[in-house]
């Protein structure tokens, strides 16, 4: 059986920087990286804003866990970047902290709303359409309804503008270090 601290999962709010962050993560510890959307929307054939549109966003979660499911056999280690709502369906955060560990990037509001709004938001199915103002909003009422499947993370790390990627990579291979070393209860 793998170690469970070379499966890791990376989640938080869409613009948390869990991409880009889990790529520096992955080089740092040597491990493969997985962009969970990604891999969704080439084992569905259509990207997520098609399969969103055109099979909902049922199917979507649905997938969604299924891929988790898989990801998570003992005989496979990575860094992986859920979507932003991953954790809250078909008790996949659960899932998650069972065979992994789970890393909640949390970045403030309105750094959040300032990124998107600065990078669009054409890839993000449940944020495309929205005025500026209805995705502060939208972001606000989705950070709400998330923090309590956030918070089960096993490394809950702030995230800000004035760190860079590649060093809150390291301090997040640090946190994983302390949590290797902690006594089991």
């Amino acid at each position: 059986m793998m170690d469970q601290y070379n499966r890791i999962f990376l989640t938080g709010m869409p613009g948390s920087g869990k991409t880009v962050v889990g790529r520096f993560l992955a080089k740092i510890m040597q491990l493969s990286f997985v962009d969970l959307d990604l891999v969704i929307a080439e084992k569905a054939g259509m990207d997520i804003n098609r399969i969103f549109a055109e099979l909902g966003e049922e199917h979507f979660r649905k997938i969604e866990a299924e891929w988790l499911r898989e990801a998570g056999n003992p005989e496979q280690e990575f860094v992986l970047a859920t979507g932003g709502g991953a954790p809250c369906f078909h008790e996949n955060m659960q899932y998650m902290n069972a065979v992994g560990v789970t890393v909640f990037l949390d970045v403030p509001l309105d750094e959040l709303c300032w990124r998107l709004i600065r990078r669009g938001t054409s890839k993000r199915p449940l944020l495309r359409h929205l005025s500026d103002e209805e995705l502060r909003v939208e972001l606000y009422d989705k950070y709400e309804q998330r923090q309590p499947f956030y918070r089960q993370a096993k490394i809950h790390v702030i995230h800000s503008g004035d760190v860079s990627p590649m060093r809150r990579a390291w301090d997040i291979e640090q946190a994983l270090d302390q949590l290797k070393e902690k006594p089991k209860a």
